[in-house]
């Protein structure tokens, strides 16, 4: 109608994330890293940083603790919560969400 504000357009939501620190098994092959991350985004995740240790950290959609664990390559899944707003943690915020766009960015390119 004329004069009368137009209802509200509802945003879709992002679904909400959890990060884990993932580490493949020991026995797992040299190319178990690579199998890890092809996972994780094969289940809607995204890798937000790789560890010069072979561990990842990944966020993927709440619950989906046990979707990591049911990877075959998987050894070690663990959450990771960030103690406060520290200088650190901002860092590591901020590398992980720039790592995140990225991996958008390309998906939109497919």
């Amino acid at each position: 109608m004329a004069g009368q504000p137009s209802p509200a357009v509802q945003k879709a939501r992002a679904p909400e994330m959890e990060i884990f620190l993932v580490r493949p098994k020991v026995e797992s092959s040299a190319d178990s890293y690579e199998q890890v991350a092809e996972y994780v985004v094969r289940h809607g995740g995204y890798v937000l940083m790789a560890t010069s240790g072979g561990s990842l950290f990944v966020a993927i959609s709440k619950g989906g603790k046990e979707t990591l664990q049911a990877c075959p390559q998987v050894g070690f899944v663990g959450g990771v919560h960030f103690d406060g707003d520290s200088k650190e943690a901002r860092t590591l915020k901020q590398r992980f969400a720039l790592n995140a766009a990225k991996q958008m960015a390309s998906s939109l390119h497919k």
